[in-house]
């Protein structure tokens, strides 16, 4: 089994300046871990597409399969549906119950707040594509300003298919709240059980107070580093602090030692990585710019063996000005039009804009063209250089979105 391209997907992240965390690496059951990633895969849905069709590592098929269900209508109705109950529903049943001590609800009070759920629900399954307008969750909170519903509002299609899916998924909610809370609905509120739950739970938070303590350390100092965060909860844990103060004295100069050890060997490390980090960003501009050449030549070879009247049908998803351009480029008629030319950079690993003006053909070679490039910062009369093109090259660029012509 393929174990996907973990390093590539770290380079997608900091090319785009989105955050390492973006997608949460939890491994378990939690439907609102799920939920809250189909969300932000809506979100960020151009950029994660293009990644997977562009990647430069197969991963063993994983990539081309990822890509086709993330693409197909299935699939994308789908990541809808569940991204929408996450800011509707789990999202805010995670914020409500699992609260610390000082802030929770009492557990009668939960269930009176799970039984208004449920009523807010099957009044949303009248409508069930109303819920792409909601400007307030399940629970009464504002949502209104919300960048992830406001993505998967303005993505989702309203279609049949849609609705239905809703229609099922609300259906389900109703069905789990009903089997799992039956017998709390039923209860008889009286002063005597209010008594006997005032200390029970809604959740079992206790179970992760390891994690608790890790966000909250977090929140405290964002700009910690892991390693520092571990260390400190480790000694909260394991009384490593306590251990050390029941040293002597005099092994006080081997922490001191190892303390300033470890900061030093930290810098090395965290320049290594910057290092690393721009090798492999240089190495995936590289491949992916391999990859894209060789689709270009696949296009300037389909655009030899056709005729200019021909480019509409060899490419019909071309604008028309564009099939137009095409055609005139590869009839030899654009002298004297100016264009507009983006050109990979090697040293820079990134596109670089030129402006540019056909001179004339090439008298040996009528295939070839004359162009004079100059960048935006230079004058034309003086920087501009000569280059040669080939008129199918050209072609393929302006098919490619990397050429214009005025």
């Amino acid at each position: 089994m393929s174990e996907g391209d973990p390093k590539g997907f770290k380079v997608f992240l900091e090319d785009h300046s989105l955050p390492k965390g973006l997608l949460p690496r939890y491994r378990g059951n939690r439907l609102h871990i799920l939920f809250h990633t189909c969300g932000v895969l809506v979100q960020h849905y151009d950029l994660i597409r293009d990644f997977l069709a562009t990647g430069v590592v197969s991963c063993g098929g994983l990539r081309d399969s990822l890509f086709h269900d993330f693409t197909s209508e299935t699939g994308i109705l789908e990541l809808c549906a569940l991204g929408l109950f996450g800011k509707l529903l789990t999202g805010p049943w995670m914020t409500k119950f699992y609260a610390g001590p000082e802030k929770g609800l009492h557990y009668l009070a939960g269930v009176d707040v799970v039984r208004s759920v449920h009523n807010t629900i099957a009044q949303s399954a009248m409508d069930p594509l109303s819920l792409l307008d909601r400007q307030t969750d399940f629970f009464g909170g504002d949502i209104s300003k919300d960048p992830v519903l406001h993505s998967i509002a303005a993505f989702t299609p309203r279609t049949d298919e849609m609705r239905d899916m809703l229609t099922l998924c609300l259906d389900a909610v109703m069905s789990v709240i009903d089997r799992q809370y039956k017998k709390q609905f039923e209860i008889v509120q009286t002063d005597d059980l209010q008594a006997q739950t005032q200390t029970a739970r809604l959740h079992n938070i206790d179970a992760e107070e390891l994690m608790g303590m890790f966000s909250a350390a977090k929140e405290k100092a964002p700009n910690a580093t892991l390693c520092y965060l571990s260390s400190m909860l480790r000694a909260k844990k394991n009384k490593c602090t306590d251990y050390l103060r029941a040293k002597p004295t005099e092994k006080n100069k081997i922490v001191t030692w190892a303390i300033s050890f470890a900061r030093k060997k930290r810098n090395a490390n965290r320049q290594k990585h910057e290092q690393l980090k721009e090798e492999m960003s240089r190495r995936v501009a590289a491949q992916k710019q391999k990859k894209e050449e060789k689709e270009r030549r696949k296009i300037e070879k389909a655009l030899k063996d056709c005729a200019p009247h021909q480019v509409e049908q060899l490419f019909p998803d071309l604008e028309k000005k564009e099939a137009a351009d095409v055609s005139d480029i590869m009839s030899g008629t654009i002298i004297g039009r100016r264009l507009c030319h983006m050109w990979f950079d090697e040293d820079t690993n990134s596109q670089k804009m030129y402006y540019g003006k056909v001179l004339k053909t090439k008298k040996k070679k009528p295939d070839v063209l004359v162009i004079a490039y100059w960048s935006p910062k230079e004058e034309e009369e003086d920087d501009a250089v000569d280059y040669d093109m080939g008129k199918f090259q050209l072609a393929a660029d302006v098919i490619a979105g990397e050429l214009m012509l005025s």
